[in-house]
Formats: C-alpha cells, structure tokens, sequence
C-alpha cells in the first residue's frame, strides 16, 4: 500500500495540480522545477517514495511565444525532477499529451507510435518524456 503522504506533487496550482488534496504540496514559489536547488532540497527534505510531475507550460500561445520558456519549464524541469527521482530512487509519474503526435493519424495513437510533434509545446514535453524513459528506472508516463 502506497504512503500518501509520501507522494510529493509538482504543479499543485495548475489545471490538475489545483485537484490534489493529499500528498506533499508546495506551492510554485516553494519548489519551482526550473530551479534544481529547489527540487533536489525537496527530495532531500521529504524523501518521497513517489513523484508526480504536473508542473507544465500548458499554454499553446505562451509556448510558440516564448520558446524558451516552454523548454525551461517543460524540458529542464522535468530533467531537475528526473534527476532527483534517480538519485533518492523515486517512482516518477510524468503526465504527457497528446500533443507528442502530429495528430495525422486514423486510429487512434499507441505508445509505441513514432512521436512528431507539431508545435513548441509537444517538443518540449517530447523532451520530458526522453529525460523520464532515459533517467528513471521506475517510471510511468
């Protein structure tokens, strides 16, 4: 049986994050995943034996618009917690999209399907999964 309490959360005031009432919750201000010192003293102060990354640049406009932005939070973010996740031996749950495909084809997407993202936002959380699969052996995207 899974220790909820042990779950640390990333993103808990975005779309999904704003749902989760359990668990280890700091706000963006507290662990911002851009910054590596933030995430690392998380993992170090918690120990959480679960990780579930929500922290994401969601927005379409603002990722095309600020393209580093969209990497920073979407890519280096995810490769911070990753990271952390590997060293403290942490399973880590990254939420993905759909936005990985090219939304071309006529059945519906596998998760053995050849990735071509259309936009700045897919690449970027392209980027995430590739730093997830390579980084954490416990994994699950």
């Amino acid at each position: 049986m899974v220790d909820l309490s042990k779950i640390l959360f990333t993103g808990v005031e975005g779309m999904v994050g704003s749902y989760v009432d359990f668990g280890i919750r700091p706000p963006e201000a507290e662990l911002d995943v851009t910054k590596r010192d933030q995430v690392f003293e998380h993992f170090a102060e918690y120990r959480p034996t679960h990780v579930i990354h929500l922290a994401a640049e969601t927005d379409l406009e603002v990722c095309e618009k600020d393209r580093g932005r969209a990497y920073e939070v979407n890519a280096l973010g995810t490769y911070h917690v990753a990271m952390a996740a590997r060293q403290y031996g942490t399973k880590m749950v990254y939420v993905s999209t759909a936005g990985v495909f090219d939304g071309e084809k006529q059945t519906p997407y596998e998760e053995a399907d050849t990735p071509r993202p259309k936009n700045m936002y897919g690449k970027t959380k392209l980027f995430g999964e590739m730093f997830v699969r390579d980084l954490v052996p416990n994994h699950i995207i």
